[in-house]
C-alpha cells in the first residue's frame, strides 16, 4: 500500500478529531466535529474517505470554501 500523499491516515484524522473543541457551531453543511465523534470508529472512517476522495480527485467541495463569520461586539 502506498503511502498517502497528504500523510492523511484514519490514525490522523482520529487525532485532529480529537484535538477539536466540544461544542462548536456547525458551518453550511450542518455536520459539527461533535456528530462526527459521537459516530465514533464510523465517523473516523467516513471522513477519511472523504480525505482519500479529495485526495484522489485533487478537489475540495465547494460548499467546503464558505463559512459563517457572525461578529458578537
Amino acid at each position: 500500500m502506498e503511502k498517502p500523499i497528504w500523510g492523511v491516515t484514519e490514525q490522523t484524522v482520529e487525532q485532529a478529531l480529537n484535538s477539536m473543541k466540544v461544542g462548536k457551531t456547525t458551518g453550511p453543511s450542518g455536520i459539527s466535529s461533535d456528530l462526527i465523534k459521537a459516530a465514533g470508529t464510523t465517523g473516523v472512517k467516513g471522513l477519511f474517505q472523504v480525505c482519500e476522495s479529495i485526495e484522489q480527485e485533487g478537489k475540495v467541495q465547494e460548499q467546503w470554501a464558505k463559512s459563517y463569520t457572525i461578529p458578537v461586539y
